[in-house]
């Protein structure tokens, strides 16, 4: 399954999904945030740390994608 990642440069969708701030103030988080084909958060997680493991990340991601795809 091909899961489409937003890179939000102008941060108008950042914004519209609670994103912005954290660190530094009007400008996108450290934040994933997993949207549904309806627009309804599905899952949204901070990293202010920077770390995180990609590997969890796809995993948690491919579980809601699947979930989402049966309901």
């Amino acid at each position: 399954t091909a899961i489409p990642i937003l890179v939000d440069q102008s941060t108008n969708v950042s914004k519209s999904y609670d994103a912005l701030g954290g660190m530094h103030a009007n400008k996108p988080d450290h934040k994933f945030v997993l949207i549904s084909r309806s627009g309804d958060i599905l899952w949204a997680a901070d990293y202010p740390s920077m770390r995180v493991d990609g590997a969890d990340v796809v995993k948690k991601v491919k579980n809601l994608v699947e979930s989402d795809q049966t309901s």
